[in-house]
């Protein structure tokens, strides 16, 4: 197999991951809470990445660096904890579907911290993702229930945070190594995940692990988190970036046919909308 057919299989393989990523989290959170789930998930990660980083010369103090700190605390912390804590309360469709919103968000912060200027088929590309969004959440609620909407708006608020996130190491790390700088990260994150997942496990709420769920959480970290990551950094370097975007726009695809074959319901309109609002992001990509 030559490189470049090997960087198709890595690209898709990382689609596949994170697309399934949420299915997983939802089942795992049945045997802990959402703060002990995303700290078990990144010190997994963390571990699996440490062999290969230490190779290329890292540091563990590095994650004490107010860059890695910031970045843990948004990236990780913040994000990847308040969907979990969103999971709770609406379904993996709606989740995957508000996700895919991801590339606009962070087209939207880099207009704003990296005076990025947006053209006007750009934004174009905004609207219309926003319109397909609306239209999919909007079909999917069941009445009006509060938690449902508490928890869409968590999951928003965790996207929002992904997107500062990726503008932000853009605008710190990039000139650094990938592998340092995602495992420097972790690092970062996890000084602020374990005391919490501490804290909450102490308020009463012990995890009961079945065999299935440390199976899922294993998935987690070492596919979703640590994997996913590596394949998707092999891909593009052998990959054009136009096509690796219009790859990644798969992943809200995969994470719905996954909810589906767990059992969840999908309506017409939520994949009526999900289709309008990935062609809005590849206005925003081309």
């Amino acid at each position: 197999m030559n490189q470049l057919k090997k960087a198709y299989v890595a690209i898709f393989g990382s689609v596949f991951i994170w697309g399934t990523a949420i299915v997983v989290s939802k089942y795992v959170l049945n045997a802990a809470r959402p703060l002990t789930i995303t700290a078990l998930r990144f010190m997994i990660a963390y571990l699996f990445l440490l062999p290969f980083a230490i190779k290329r010369g890292f540091k563990p103090g590095i994650s004490f660096e107010r860059k890695y700190l910031w970045l843990g605390l948004i990236g990780y912390a913040l994000s990847s904890s308040l969907q979990n804590i969103g999971l709770q309360f609406t379904s993996s469709t709606m989740t995957v579907l508000i996700q895919s919103m991801l590339p606009v968000c962070t087209l939207i912060f880099a207009g704003v911290l990296l005076k990025e200027k947006a053209t006007h088929k750009k934004v174009l590309g905004i609207v219309v993702s926003i319109s397909g969004i609306s239209i999919a959440v909007f079909s999917g609620i069941n009445g009006n229930s509060a938690n449902t909407w508490y928890g869409m708006l968590l999951i928003l608020i965790s996207i929002a945070f992904w997107g500062a996130y990726s503008v932000l190491s853009k605008m710190y790390l990039h000139h650094e190594d990938s592998v340092i700088t995602t495992i420097g990260v972790f690092g970062g994150g996890l000084l602020f995940l374990i005391p919490a997942s501490i804290i909450e496990i102490l308020m009463g709420n012990v995890p009961v692990f079945s065999f299935n769920s440390i199976l899922g959480l294993l998935y987690l970290g070492v596919f979703c988190s640590a994997l996913g990551f590596l394949f998707w950094n092999y891909a593009i370097k052998k990959i054009d970036t136009t096509k690796a975007s219009l790859i990644y726009n798969l992943v809200p695809v995969v994470g719905i046919l996954a909810a589906t074959v767990t059992g969840e319901e999908i309506f017409f309109m939520q994949i009526v909308g999900g289709v309008i609002t990935v062609f809005g992001i590849m206005m925003c990509d081309s």
